[in-house]
């Protein structure tokens, strides 16, 4: 059977079938096979053409007979033409013996006619066996016989379009599964769900959901824009928290600040002010930042006086650098122009007066400040108010900046109140009351 199978792929089987195709349409793709212990042979052809492919096969299930059957035939004719050369020369043999025989004395027949009969026995012995080996080859010319044909197939079965797109699915997600993994574990940022205490040794006072209505300017306070949002709950929580901060160790006034730029401090400095006005108590909200100010765009106010023309005027008050807004009982006073030196006008004891001026005439002080990590001005402000707020933004903050930036502040001895994760994303859940107020609000317009 192995030799069979071997036979059909080899190239004089293949010859013939290629023969039986127009001249450069044989297509190819044969092979036979056959199973362990098994008297069958499979003819498996492919085809694009399906009735290609069923005549490929049809035709080497007719070849493949047809080649045995000649290569038995020449073997039986090579077999007889052995055979008869032989007989030829024994018939010779005999030949020469009968002539002896003639010729020869009593005794001498005697031993040349039982030469005779040993020839004649050989002669009767090749013409038996020549007839045994030809009735061997015919039998197994007729031992090969095809079983069945091929039909011609309705449906391919390439590709198992099924198959292949379960096979892709199952693929796609394990890929997915892995990348997501693997970003994962590449992703070095502070996450709602990271552990913000072990980090930062302080607290986490609240985890600002993302609020893709905030755009430049008033829509920045998503704390009047929204009230019904996710964000401006997650920012009454804040103010909430702060307060029990404060239990203790009230905060009448407080630096907020972060790790690099971007992070959205000065919206979350603008909006918590917002939101203790809104609950009945004076505020005043400085802008310090007198590198890259933003109070005054997101207000929507002037910023040609402000904290740096209140600190170059020794004679002025600081009302008239002071902008009141729409919101009873919140003052905002802008930066002003940019000063050359920021750092040493907030080093200044007339910036430390302002802040207590403010703290006797408002419930709470609240100052935007440069991120940590790329000035000083917030430790210098930090020191003279009750404490620092630290803001933070999802998969933005790396952790190394957030452990780095609160290192600093607990070492120049300024309090560090609490961390604000922003721009948390809605789908986790992970932050405080955003997912349970934003879903409620969400369904009560």
């Amino acid at each position: 059977m192995n030799t069979y199978v071997q036979l059909i792929n080899s190239e004089p089987v293949r010859m013939r079938v290629e023969a039986m195709f127009p001249e450069g349409e044989y297509p190819g793709g044969v092979m036979a096979t056959s199973s362990e212990g098994s008297l069958l042979i499979y003819i498996t052809s492919i085809s694009a053409d399906p009735q290609q492919a069923a005549d490929t096969a049809n035709a080497y299930i007719k070849a493949f007979p047809e080649y045995i059957a000649e290569q038995n035939a020449e073997r039986i004719d090579l077999s007889r033409a052995a055979v008869d050369s032989q007989i030829a020369y024994l018939q010779t043999q005999i030949a020469d013996v009968d002539a002896r025989i003639m010729s020869a004395t009593d005794e001498e027949r005697t031993s040349l006619w039982l030469q005779r009969q040993a020839l004649v026995e050989q002669i009767s012995n090749l013409q038996s066996d020549a007839a045994r080996s030809e009735m061997q080859a015919s039998s197994m010319s007729t031992f090969v016989k095809p079983l069945d044909t091929a039909y011609v197939p309705t449906t391919p079965f390439s590709p198992n379009i099924q198959r292949t797109t379960q096979l892709g699915i199952f693929v796609g997600i394990l890929l997915a599964v892995g990348v997501i993994a693997l970003l994962e574990f590449l992703d070095n940022t502070v996450k709602g769900h990271t552990n913000i205490h072990d980090l930062a040794k302080s607290p986490l006072l609240a985890s600002i959901p993302s609020n893709a209505g905030i755009q430049q300017g008033p829509r920045q306070i998503f704390t009047l824009a929204d009230t019904k949002s996710g964000a401006a709950e997650a920012v009454r929580l804040l103010r909430t928290n702060l307060t029990f901060a404060g239990v203790e160790h009230p905060i009448r006034s407080l630096t907020v600040t972060s790790s690099i730029e971007g992070e959205g401090k000065s919206t979350i400095a603008a909006n918590l002010a917002v939101s203790i006005a809104s609950s009945g108590k004076s505020v005043a909200l400085i802008d310090a930042d007198l590198r890259k100010p933003t109070q005054h765009r997101i207000f929507g106010i002037e910023n040609a006086q402000g904290v740096t023309t209140y600190l170059s005027d020794q004679g002025e008050r600081w009302q008239e650098d002071a902008s009141r807004v729409a919101l009873p009982g919140l003052t905002v006073i802008s930066s002003g122009p940019i000063p050359p030196n920021p750092a040493e006008m907030l080093v200044a004891s007339r910036f430390a007066e302002l802040i207590a001026q403010l703290e006797a005439e408002f419930d709470v002080v609240i100052i935007d400040t440069p991120p940590v990590l790329q000035a000083s001005d917030a430790l210098i402000v930090g020191s003279l108010t009750d404490g620092i707020l630290l803001v933070t933004q999802h998969g933005r903050t790396r952790i190394d900046a957030l452990r780095n930036s609160s290192g600093l502040v607990h070492q120049s001895g300024t309090r560090l109140v609490g961390v604000v994760v922003n721009r948390v994303d809605k789908s986790g859940g992970n932050y405080y009351g955003g997912g349970y107020y934003g879903e409620y609000y969400g369904h009560t317009h």
